[in-house]
This record gives C-alpha cells, sequence and structure tokens, in this order.
C-alpha cells in the first residue's frame, strides 16, 4: 500500500511538472549535436542517462505495485522485474536512438507543448488511479 501512496504522489507530481511545461510560452531550444561525436558514443550516453533518472525506476515500481497481488509469489516478481527490465532497456535504447537524430529533436521541439500536455493527464490519470487503489485496499482491511 505505501508503495502505491508513495508512486501515485509521485506520478502527480510529474503531473505538476509536465503541466508547468506546458503552459510556459516557449520551450527553451535544444543544444545543437556535437558532430564530433560518434553515434555510438551519443546511444551510450542517452542509455546511461535514461537508466540513471530516478523518475525512471519508480514508475516501474509503480508498475509492479499495480501489476502484481499481495498473494503473487517470488516467481511472479522475478518475471515481472524481468518484463520491466527488458521493456526499460528497449525503450531507453529506442529513446537513444531516436532522439539522436537532429530532425526527431526538431520535430520534439514543435509537438512538446501537447506532448507534455497529454504526458501530464496521464500522469495525473495514473496517480489518482495508484491513491484511489490504496485507499481502497486500507477499507478492505
Amino acid at each position: 500500500m505505501a508503495l502505491k501512496v508513495f508512486g501515485g504522489l509521485y506520478l502527480l507530481r510529474l503531473a505538476y511538472f509536465s503541466a508547468r511545461e506546458t503552459i510556459k510560452s516557449k520551450t527553451a531550444n535544444i543544444e545543437m549535436i556535437d558532430d564530433d561525436v560518434s553515434g555510438k558514443s551519443w546511444f551510450f550516453r542517452g542509455v546511461v542517462m535514461n537508466i540513471s533518472n530516478p523518475k525512471t525506476v519508480i514508475a516501474w515500481m509503480a508498475a509492479l505495485s499495480v501489476g502484481l497481488g499481495s498473494n503473487d509469489g517470488i516467481l511472479s516478481l522475478v518475471s515481472g522485474l524481468l518484463v520491466c527490465v527488458i521493456v526499460g532497456f528497449a525503450t531507453n535504447a529506442t529513446y537513444s536512438i531516436c532522439f539522436s537524430y537532429r530532425g526527431v529533436m526538431n520535430c520534439y521541439q514543435r509537438a512538446s507543448r501537447w506532448i507534455n500536455g497529454i504526458a501530464s493527464f496521464l500522469f495525473a490519470f495514473a496517480g489518482v488511479g495508484l491513491l484511489r487503489s490504496a485507499i481502497n485496499r486500507s477499507s478492505e482491511s
């Protein structure tokens, strides 16, 4: 239950930050990519940056808390954890590859207000859902 409350509050915090970015009049210019650095180097920098992001860990913890029940065994926990690791790495690797291209970065910059607005709504929806789930579980006990 504590993990659901923590995850829900954290998702609501992310919703707030995304909404704040949506409201800003202009997004900051993205720095130009240094052409002297190899694509492989950019890929590994992106993977390390995304994996070291605490939001990633907390988001996957929240996903595990929603997906696993209190009666699930260690096999379910290990299986869920492995799925999260594989999907997380694949997602971060894809981000690293896609966002290493200037064209993708320019498209993202143009669409960032819409992306942040949608992300804010989804974070808020998931956060409220986690908190409701924790409250319902607490009242059942």
